[in-house]
């Protein structure tokens, strides 16, 4: 079986955070306790997703990559107790290399995995020798690498796996970005009135779609028509200041 399909023990889609600081860690430990909260660990017969243990207290994190930031050690243990020695491979390692490495985070349990390199072809060869080895991790890092174009070109090429790892979300509702030049709104003007209409916290998604209804409501205005053609030449040249992100196409 496939370490990525529905029987996977990967955590998944992460809830929301109070805040960006440390939010991928953060956003792991509360999968784990909400997850251990549901499960009834008093059936002996239930083993639960995560073992007999738990998750909670199976949270093994390690990192491997071409440079070793143990800058964030004392981050990483606050959320995970003690973390394995960083695994430090080239840009270039080889198949063989990086197979070797992974067998061994595997042995020792690992169940966090961060992979920090910018050979987005690397990432996917490691996702690719995981799945090889059964190394079934809870959780598989690639901090600011899913939104970049490299990422996006290897998805295109049939990389399905990559729906799997974890990245942190480019808005959120506390962001300190000034009012939009359309919406006249700020992040937390906006959060709070998508959470007064629809009784939840907004994602980020939800903000990207409305700055794209911001960008396509300017181009109409700027056009002074629905003409498609007319509107499409105003999008073309649009430079749009929002919450969310400067909006442009060109």
């Amino acid at each position: 079986d496939s370490i990525y399909d529905d029987n996977s023990y990967m955590f998944g889609f992460l809830p929301g955070v109070e805040s960006k600081k440390h939010d991928l860690y953060s956003s792991i430990v509360k999968i784990a306790t909400h997850v251990d909260s549901v499960w009834d660990s008093s059936n002996s017969s239930n083993e639960g997703p995560c073992g007999r243990e738990g998750c909670l207290s199976t949270l093994r994190f390690a990192e491997i990559g071409s440079s070793c930031r143990s800058s964030l050690d004392e981050v990483r243990t606050q959320y995970f107790g003690e973390i394995q020695p960083c695994e430090k491979v080239s840009t270039k390692s080889s198949d063989d290399t990086l197979r070797l490495v992974l067998r061994r985070l595997k042995s020792n349990n690992v169940t966090i995995l961060e992979v920090f390199t910018s050979n987005v072809s690397q990432i996917r060869t490691i996702t690719e020798i995981m799945e090889e080895l059964q190394f079934n991790v809870y959780a598989l890092i690639c901090a600011g690498r899913v939104f970049k174009s490299d990422f996006a070109e290897e998805v295109k090429s049939g990389w399905w796996q990559s729906s799997y790892i974890l990245d942190s979300t480019p808005w959120y509702p506390e962001g300190k970005r000034a009012s939009g030049g359309f919406s006249n709104m700020t992040s937390q003007e906006f959060a709070a009135e998508y959470e007064a209409t629809w009784h939840e916290a907004p994602s980020y998604l939800a903000a990207a779609q409305f700055a794209a209804f911001c960008g396509l409501s300017q181009a109409i205005e700027m056009a002074a028509s629905l003409n498609p053609q007319d509107v499409a030449a105003q999008l073309r040249n649009i430079s749009l200041y929002e919450f969310y992100a400067d909006i442009s196409f060109g």
